[in-house]
């Protein structure tokens, strides 16, 4: 283990982890970190703030993840909507 001043350790979601890949597990499987990367990604890929006619895409992209858990899957659902284009 490399020595480093951070424990790695800590809560998030009133779930406990120990290292950067356990926190990464916790925030790939909760549905509010799930949406909070999906208006992310759009703000990212877009280059603005959402606007309230984003929330259908956001949903979209939140959707397939919790169907098909990949990055690639939100990316898919983004640019296959309205918004984007």
């Amino acid at each position: 283990k490399p020595n480093c001043a951070i424990s790695g350790e800590g809560k998030v979601f009133d779930e406990s982890f120990r290292s950067a890949s356990e926190l990464g597990d916790v925030l790939s499987q909760h549905p509010t970190a799930i949406a909070c990367a999906s208006r992310q990604l759009l703000r990212f890929f877009s280059g603005r703030d959402d606007r309230p006619e984003d929330d259908e895409t956001v949903s979209a992209m939140h959707g397939q993840y919790l169907q098909t858990p990949e990055f690639k899957s939100m990316v898919l659902a983004m640019v296959k909507s309205q918004a984007f284009i």
